[in-house]
């Protein structure tokens, strides 16, 4: 077995660098400014944690770009975003610690009135909530205020905008900031206190957390990195606006205190609570798969290099974040930076693992494919769409686009199975999964010497199938993907609504090659009516389209947190008033038909235009723009 012996020289080859400051200091003072290099980053931030100390805090580049001002990591403020859910986790626990809640009791036990419904009769828990298994649709819209006194009281916010319940709770993981939201309010609610006095008196000031804060008012706004936006040369700085969901997404805090934070978690620091409540935690309740990472409480489970890892990122305009822990080794790492670009911090954190925690492991041979995998294989075959998506508004047309919601195409491959993962409408290369137990599937390779091999941090993709064996769902890292029937396919979708507008554009060129505006049609009523309803709804489709177009072209990605555009009722009264135009349409064209009006071919036209009418409204119908669907 020359090519395991190969590995397995190679792997001991890559010895872990020393645990020691300097050895910190030279591989970041490295690996840092070069990340901020290739990825046009300002500024950057980083402290690791090991053996219940700070080994390592520095800052690089820049607070800020107009006055250079150098980051201190001790005292510079950054907006960490996601990564709040931790505090809020560690909040809700120290609850459960003190008899006060219970993870498993239906989560309207703790609130101000039974508000929240259930789904099929299952009600919903903390444990849901923590671990993104509460079904939740997304929501992006209105989701952030522009100026703090705009941002009102948490409990009325959700009340009046927490998603609808859209999958069964504890069937999937789904990400969901209204559901961390939630569970700050039972905090609230519970406690009797805000939620920001609460993190301040019980996580903040036992830590010594001194800067950290989830309400930063204005005048401490100059403390914080200012986040940016790298385009086209330029760097334009990103409004500094509130989350309207602050327990999930609102703490802003300097490098050195996120490591004290840390440093209590693989401690088990009895200041904030006992070490059992630390390990319920950091365990991992839900998995779709055994062999999957999943979602504790609060935490994201990976693996990496055979490390397991629980983490939380954070992504908000301008900046974006990590928190990771190695359990297992007592080592933290904590990275921030002033860009919304999240390959930045993950190629930070790639090289911090392949260096100091390097991989020691030697591929494996790989089990026989087992017996009715090719069955299996056949069955799975089909689209998939991420189910962190938004179902309820209009901003459902976003699905089509990749960065909203990702959709994979699964086909059979080419030797016994195996299945090939695509992307459509992305570069991402083509992926090939061998099963290895059945529904499990791992990246296989073959060796120069014909074996095949499961190589260490092989790729991992499992299926979930329901009760009678079909697979509903794709589990891909904690991530999931719910099966679509091929008429939702993305693709297909938005070729059928660009063969619309082509039609549609086409339909004024057409009237008047044709000569169907002559004297003798127009002198027919019904048949003039037709001809007037068609045109018309096909207009106001076209005006509607580009209007659209127009607005995904020029909105600032961020401003759909705060509302609707202004100008959005008006775009989509367009579709609706197209709608009984397109109705009179369908009623004249049999009446055109029944009396013989026009030529036959103007009689059929009609017939196809309004049809094609009808598809297009039909799309958007399903995308939630036949109408005002702001959720």
């Amino acid at each position: 077995m020359r090519f395991a012996t190969f590995y397995l020289a190679l792997a001991l080859s890559a010895a872990a660098a020393p645990h020691t400051e300097a050895a910190f200091a030279a591989f970041f003072d490295t690996v840092v400014p070069d990340t901020l290099s290739r990825y046009h980053v300002p500024g950057a931030v980083v402290a690791v944690v090991q053996d219940g100390a700070v080994v390592f805090a520095k800052g690089y580049g820049v607070s800020e770009v107009e006055s250079a001002e150098s980051i201190d990591p001790a005292h510079t403020l950054f907006r960490v975003a996601s990564v709040s859910k931790l505090i809020t986790a560690t909040a809700v626990m120290q609850l459960v610690e003190a008899g006060k809640v219970d993870l498993d009791a239906d989560v309207n036990t703790y609130l101000d009135g039974a508000w929240v419904p259930d789904f099929d009769g299952a009600p919903l828990s903390l444990r849901q909530l923590l671990t993104h298994t509460a079904g939740f649709d997304d929501r992006f819209l209105g989701m952030a205020a522009q100026r703090a006194e705009e941002l009102g009281d948490l409990g009325a916010y959700l009340r009046d905008r927490l998603p609808p319940r859209v999958m069964p709770p504890a069937s999937a993981i789904s990400y969901s900031n209204h559901g961390v939201a939630l569970a700050g309010l039972v905090v609230e609610e519970v406690s009797g206190q805000a939620f920001t006095d609460y993190v301040q008196q019980h996580i903040f000031d036992p830590l010594d957390m001194t800067r950290a804060t989830f309400h930063l008012p204005p005048d401490r706004i100059a403390e914080a990195a200012t986040g940016y936006d790298y385009r086209h040369g330029t760097y334009r700085p990103a409004p500094f606006d509130y989350p309207r969901t602050p327990p999930a997404s609102s703490l802003t805090a300097p490098a050195v205190d996120m490591a004290r934070f840390m440093i209590a978690h693989l401690e088990h620091d009895p200041a904030l609570m006992q070490a059992e409540s630390y390990r319920s935690m950091h365990q991992s309740p839900f998995r779709h798969h055994p062999n999957m990472p999943g979602r504790s409480i609060g935490f994201g489970e990976a693996e990496y290099n055979g490390q397991r890892v629980i983490q939380h990122t954070g992504l908000l305009w301008g900046f974006s974040s990590l928190c990771m822990l190695l359990p297992d080794d007592g080592t933290g790492l904590f990275v921030s930076v002033t860009t919304d670009a999240t390959g930045a911090y993950g190629r930070i954190r790639g090289q911090f693992l392949d260096r100091f925690f390097p991989d020691p492991r030697s591929p494996v041979i790989a089990p026989a494919v087992p017996d009715g995998s090719a069955a299996r294989v056949a069955q799975a075959a089909g689209s998939y769409l991420h189910n962190r998506r938004v179902r309820s508004t209009f901003l459902k047309f976003g699905t089509v686009a990749p960065q909203f919601a990702e959709e994979i195409q699964v086909r059979a491959g080419d030797a016994p199975g195996e299945i090939r993962v695509t992307w459509p409408r992305t570069n991402y290369a083509p992926r090939v999964y061998t099963e290895v137990e059945p529904w499990y599937f791992r990246d296989v390779v073959r060796t120069k010497e014909g074996a095949r091999v499961i190589r260490p941090g092989a790729r991992k993709l499992a299926f979930i199938v329901s009760d009678d064996g079909t697979p509903t769902h794709v589990a891909m890292g904690a991530s999931a993907y719910d099966r679509i029937p091929w008429y939702q396919a993305g693709n297909l979708l938005l070729g059928c609504l660009a063969a619309g507008v082509l039609v549609l554009s086409a339909h004024p060129v057409v009237m008047l090659i044709r000569g169907w505006r002559g004297r003798k049609q127009g002198a027919d009523r019904s048949l003039r009516a037709l001809r007037c309803a068609v045109s018309l709804s096909a207009a106001l489709l076209l005006c509607f389209l580009a209007g659209l177009g127009v607005v995904m072209l020029r909105l600032e990605h961020y401003a759909i947190g705060y509302g609707p555009p202004p100008y959005l009722p008006s775009l989509l009264a367009l579709p609706l008033l197209a709608l009984p135009c397109a109705v009179v349409a369908a009623l004249l064209v049999p009446i055109a038909r029944r009396r013989n009006q026009g030529t036959s071919g103007a009689r059929i036209y009609y017939g196809f235009i309004t049809t094609v009418v009808f598809i297009v409204l039909a799309l958007l119908s399903y995308w939630n723009l036949l109408g005002y669907r702001y959720g």
